[in-house]
């Protein structure tokens, strides 16, 4: 089987997995597995902000796919590094996950699923 099509399905496995593990009740998260693919009634802003949203997580989630990702992945994961190169591999996550602590304390979503436990 190709490997983007392998990539596909495991992705879409392990998201409709997540679904059963956060809902509670079986038939609620059939409801909600429905709801994610009936696209004539989506209540998506498809605003900028999300789109934008989309298009980040999306190249995120699949950059090691295409040579451009499979370069990053071997410098972010390499052996032997310059001292220099481990600065700045903690400078962009550092900054990366204060803007992402800065988007969430602003808005009012919790996306932690663990609080019910």
């Amino acid at each position: 089987m190709n490997r983007y099509i392998r990539v596909l399905l495991t992705f879409i496995i392990v998201t409709i997995g997540w679904v059963f593990f956060r809902i509670d009740a079986i038939g609620d998260a059939c409801f909600y597995i429905g709801k994610i693919f009936d696209f004539h009634h989506s209540p998506l802003p498809l605003d900028a902000e999300f789109i934008t949203m989309m298009v980040i997580a999306l190249i995120c989630s699949f950059i090691t796919l295409f040579k451009p990702g499979q370069k990053l992945e071997a410098f972010l994961y390499a052996e032997t590094r310059k001292e220099w190169q481990h600065y700045v591999t903690f400078a962009v996550t550092t900054l990366l996950f204060i803007a992402s602590a800065l988007y969430l304390s602003a808005s009012g979503f919790n996306p932690f699923i663990y609080f019910k436990f």
